[in-house]
């Protein structure tokens, strides 16, 4: 290589996975908290590696895992409900992981309070891998730019609360994962 392209040469792979890890781990740091994850569901492989290097890259590459960071802001990246406006690029702001069983949650705390080093809690931003939820609560946003609600945004707004209540998704009957940071532990 000559000139300065041998400089990219050492540069690490980056994806939009990489960098969405990276972020979450830097938010998680400066907000005391901790990166919750868990595996993605793999199954379509094109030219798939041996097991033995499947199982490396799956421990370490952002590809295969889920993140979330307690009170992140984050982004829809599909449109789920045009109607109600929930769409590709929805500003929102994550707030809890449901789980199944009620006791879920305690069992995260009590993973995070075993894994401390040296006698001390493991450094904020560090990751933790948890069982896969069922659902992940976000907060919708009523303002999508920060100017006053229109009619029509007001109108989809009475919506998805409609279809919250007719769903009875409230927070306090789920069990859910809060910001898992060691005040709570």
């Amino acid at each position: 290589m000559t000139g300065s392209m041998h400089l990219f040469w050492f540069l690490p792979m980056l994806n939009s996975k990489s960098i969405a890890r990276f972020k979450a781990q830097m938010w998680a740091k400066e907000h005391r908290t901790y990166v919750l994850k868990w595996r993605t569901k793999d199954s379509n492989y094109v030219n798939k590696p041996n097991a033995n290097d499947l199982a490396k890259l799956q421990q370490t590459h952002a590809f295969f895992w889920q993140f979330f960071v307690p009170g992140a802001t984050a982004y829809l990246n599909s449109n789920v409900n045009p109607e109600i406006a929930l769409v590709n690029d929805l500003p929102l702001i994550t707030h809890s992981l449901a789980y199944e069983k009620k006791n879920q949650y305690q069992k995260i705390i009590q993973h995070i309070d075993d894994m401390k080093r040296d006698g001390s809690p493991i450094p904020y931003g560090s990751e933790i891998r948890v069982p896969e939820p069922l659902a992940v609560n976000v907060i919708v946003q009523e303002s999508l730019d920060g100017k006053p609600i229109t009619k029509k945004r007001k109108k989809q707004l009475d919506k998805l609360h409609l279809i919250s209540r007719n769903y009875n998704i409230d927070p306090q009957k789920q069990s859910h994962c809060h910001s898992p940071h060691h005040s709570n532990v």
